[in-house]
């Protein structure tokens, strides 16, 4: 029987100079056929799912799932760990501290990090939130989401280090083209673990284009046939057929006000954050008064003269710190 499925995408840190360039993914199995699978996941999610820690309070919901940037003001992190702790653990992906974090969402991305001078944004295996009440909740959350029926079926990222995103950019020629093709490759290899399937994937309009059948084509060279459902500012939906499965893309303005998008937006957030948390902390080993940087023009240009002359000292090139773009 043919199943059906929900990808939601989002990224964090694109706009930055420092730290990596993070992009989360999540995949839902939906257990009924509807012509919007979308709209029925978040209507069976409704009475589950809150959006922000207030409303979740005060309408006896179990979960919040919501804009990373309103739910991390400051570089507060505690609501995103009150909801990806337990979300981790339902996908079996149990996480007790950072590295264990990256090991489990973004394996390929670690591996490029050891092996490179990019090793600050790993440098020490800080311990996550631990709350004995998280186990209680887990298996809440999983009896709600059966009742809904929908499970959860994975959350996978790529954390792009500033190496590997001036590599990129230098041959793809542009940001917009690079925050595509990190995303299109991590949707692949997505789908490359779910069967037979009918699948609506959400993603975020990248750098306001409204028309990407060439992309789809580009990243999905089987195809013989993309249908153009609609192309505009607010939206552009796409369907074909790649191998096995029935699929539908949505680039849409604002994705991450849709639950899928917004869980994928919320755990690529959290990855930048605790990356910049490391990258902090290997700087200051050296500096002890410098003050912290979250990565953003201006402010970045600040941090990175302090740091310039340590940098090469220890021979770090600019270029694994620096992004160009």
């Amino acid at each position: 029987m043919q199943k059906n499925y929900v990808l939601g995408t989002d990224e964090a840190g694109y706009g930055p100079n420092l730290g990596p360039l993070v992009v989360g993914c999540t995949a839902w199995e939906v257990f009924y056929d509807k012509i919007d699978i979308l709209f029925e996941l978040e209507n069976r999610l409704s009475n589950i799912i809150a959006s922000t820690p207030v409303e979740l309070k005060n309408c006896n919901k179990i979960l919040v799932i919501g804009d990373s940037k309103k739910l991390c003001q400051s570089g507060n992190i505690h609501t995103l760990l009150e909801t990806l702790i337990p979300v981790f653990q339902i996908i079996n992906k149990p996480v007790t501290s950072w590295q264990e974090l990256l090991k489990a969402i973004a394996d390929k991305d670690v591996n490029e990090i050891l092996n490179s001078k990019s090793q600050f944004f790993i440098c020490e295996d800080h311990l996550l939130l631990n709350n004995p009440a998280f186990e209680k909740n887990v298996e809440k959350i999983k009896k709600m989401f059966l009742q809904a029926e929908i499970i959860l079926k994975n959350i996978a990222a790529r954390v792009i280090s500033p190496k590997i995103f001036n590599e990129l950019l230098e041959s793809l020629g542009n940001k917009s083209t690079l925050l595509t093709h990190v995303t299109m490759t991590l949707i692949l290899s997505v789908l490359e673990m779910l069967s037979e399937s009918r699948v609506t994937i959400l993603c975020d309009k990248h750098g306001g284009r409204n028309r990407y059948v060439d992309v789809l084509y580009h990243f999905f060279p089987d195809c013989s046939v993309i249908e153009i459902v609609t192309e505009g500012t607010p939206l552009s939906v796409y369907r074909f057929q790649h191998l096995n499965k029935n699929i539908e893309f949505r680039f849409q303005s604002k994705a991450d006000s849709h639950i899928p998008a917004a869980l994928a937006s919320m755990t690529a957030k959290l990855l930048r954050e605790l990356a910049m948390q490391q990258f902090n902390l290997f700087w200051k080993k050296f500096l002890p008064n410098l003050k912290p940087t979250a990565g953003y023009p201006v402010d970045a240009i600040r941090f990175f003269a302090q740091i310039e002359q340590i940098s090469k000292s220890i021979e770090i090139p600019k270029t694994e710190i620096w992004r160009e773009k």
